[in-house]
């Protein structure tokens, strides 16, 4: 996916929040989606296609924040204060298009560069 203004983080993510967004990924989120994102019971995170309606980085953080109820994804707002929010979207963001050897196969449309 491009840089284009609606698509991307409002402002690069520092190298702290990356770290801490791994962290929380790494304690919270895979167990479903992998130590790799690469998908496990849930979606591969790391292919360029879209899930549900995660497609713009606001999208990745709504998904984060509210879940995905109905594909089994938790919201995560009632456990993480709005920086954990930001650094969990920073370090999911950073994964897009990275293709995880092994990974899921894409789940859901292609995005589009």
């Amino acid at each position: 996916m491009g840089d284009d203004a609606g698509t991307r983080p409002e402002s690069a993510p520092s190298v702290a929040d990356l770290e801490r967004g791994r962290l929380e990924f790494d304690r919270r989120c895979a167990v479903c989606h992998g130590r790799r994102a690469e998908g496990v019971i849930g979606p591969n995170l790391t292919d360029g296609a879209s899930i549900s309606r995660a497609m713009a980085a606001a999208d990745y953080r709504a998904v984060i924040a509210d879940g995905v109820p109905s594909r089994g994804m938790p919201g995560w707002a009632q456990i993480f204060e709005a920086p954990t929010i930001d650094a969990l979207t920073s370090y999911v963001w950073s994964l897009r298009n990275t293709n995880a050897s092994g990974g899921k196969p894409p789940q859901g449309d292609f995005t589009l560069p």
